[in-house]
């Protein structure tokens, strides 16, 4: 067992150590206090990074996003129409997933996608990645051994929708499947995706997506919108 200081925690999740802290001590992040210090179990830490903090409060997840840097991620950057499926013709999860990976590695020129979809798999045994109204987030539990250099990401849209066992009881109609390099990019990819498609007017614009490059469109300019409304509140914070 690996166990990490609340420094080691906070360089590996790519989050400020202010942040870091605070999620512990509200029971947020899983440590341990031992002779007045904290320590985080590495594996249990990765865990929550990967299964349970895409459940947070939007605001919380909101903290997740942001580097050491006061930067945040863009995701549209990761996207293009070749990364966007419309109509996806599986019925089950374990297709849907099979046809996100499949086509997520014609796209990158993978030799084959077996690992990923494998741990894809793996990941949705543990529980849905469903973490929205009609949305799920299929990802792998661990970085994969060949090491992703950068973040690949491919979204299919649903008109029938699939069952992703949600608890809401909603099928999924906006299926994002994405792998990272490295757990601090997973987490934000993960935050600042949870947190957008909790908005279900944009997920509904988004089912009636008829082509990749609308899907794009509507995608990137709710990223823009959303952080133009995140610096609007900065603003006022400063000068309340």
């Amino acid at each position: 067992m690996e166990r990490l200081t609340l420094e080691d925690a906070a360089a590996f999740l790519g989050m400020s150590l202010v942040v870091v802290r605070k999620f512990v001590r509200n029971g947020i992040i899983p440590a341990c206090k031992v002779s007045g210090c904290w320590f985080i179990d590495k594996e249990v830490l990765q865990d929550w990074a990967r299964v349970e903090a895409a459940r947070l409060k939007p605001s919380k997840l909101a903290q997740l996003e942001v580097t050491k840097k006061r930067e945040t991620i863009c995701v549209s950057s990761f996207l293009s129409k070749k990364n966007i499926v419309i109509n996806l013709f599986s019925g089950t999860k374990s297709e849907a997933i099979k046809e996100l990976v499949d086509h997520l590695a014609s796209v990158y020129k993978m030799k084959s996608g077996k690992n990923l979809l494998d741990a894809v798999r793996r990941r949705e045994m543990l529980c849905s990645t469903a973490v929205a109204r009609e949305v799920a987030m299929p990802h792998p539990r661990r970085i994969l051994e060949e090491r992703f250099r950068n973040t690949r990401i491919v979204m299919g849209i649903s008109k029938t929708g699939v069952d992703f066992q949600s608890e809401d009881g909603y099928l999924a109609h906006v299926i994002v499947l994405f792998c990272a390099p490295g757990e601090a990019v997973h987490l934000k990819v993960l935050a600042k995706l949870s947190r957008l498609l909790r908005n279900y007017r944009l997920v509904a614009r988004l089912r009636k997506a008829e082509t990749p490059d609308e899907a794009l469109r509507i995608f990137t300019e709710a990223e823009i919108e959303d952080a133009a409304v995140r610096r609007l509140k900065l603003v006022k914070n400063l000068h309340a």
